[in-house]
């Protein structure tokens, strides 16, 4: 119990060290990573699994604006069978964005964002069928897309180096165009639920401490 006092008291004194106002012409370094495994509970096969990385580097021009951009590599596998058919497929895609985002002041470090997105991405996918482990279909694919999207969140600075912000949901656009068919087609998602947060953490560079 003592321990847990003198933990809370150092992370409210940082808390209260922390200034109002945003970093202006201060840089933030940050990104996201994810990895995600899925195996069969019958027989332990892997049915799909994904990796993904995304840094991202941004800087306050003024108290109320963060730009800021980023690249992106993900790669998943995923496989399906039945008897003795096999399918899989193997997707790797490249990606850079695009962002500003605006602060609006709701208490003392505690702001409501709105992020304006531009996403630019390149995709590869190979696929290949099996009967009794012989080859029978192999084929690729690849795919080139852009789209933007609007994201509110919420953003909190522990302090002059810290900043912790929260992600819900967001209203997108997309474009795709399969480079291999010809063809293209358009997206338009709309997901904005208070309770499916992407929480992450920035640091802040070139704040006075």
């Amino acid at each position: 119990m003592k321990n847990l006092m003198i933990i809370s008291s150092i992370v409210l004194g940082c808390s209260l060290q922390a200034t109002a106002q945003i970093p202006e012409s201060s840089y933030i370094v940050g990104g996201s990573s994810s990895f995600n495994l899925t195996t069969n509970p019958d027989d332990g096969k892997i049915l799909r699994a994904s990796f993904s990385i995304r840094p991202e580097i941004g800087k306050f021009v003024s108290e109320k604006w963060l730009i800021g951009g980023g690249v992106g590599y993900s790669i998943s596998h995923s496989q399906s069978s039945n008897g003795f058919l096999s399918n899989s497929a193997r997707t790797q895609e490249f990606s850079g964005n695009f962002s500003a985002t605006r602060f609006y002041p709701l208490a003392d470090k505690f702001y409501f964002t709105c992020e304006y997105g531009l996403v630019v991405s390149y995709s590869f996918t190979h696929y290949e069928s099996l009967m009794n482990s012989v080859l029978q279909i192999e084929n690729s694919t690849s795919e080139t897309s852009s789209g933007i999207a609007v994201s509110p969140g919420l953003a909190y600075f522990i302090n002059n180096k810290w900043m912790i912000y929260a992600r819900m949901g967001s209203l997108s656009y997309r474009y795709a165009h399969n480079l291999d068919t010809k063809t293209g087609y358009h997206n338009v998602g709309y997901h904005l639920r208070a309770n499916s947060f992407g929480i992450g953490a920035r640091y802040i560079l070139g704040a006075k401490s």
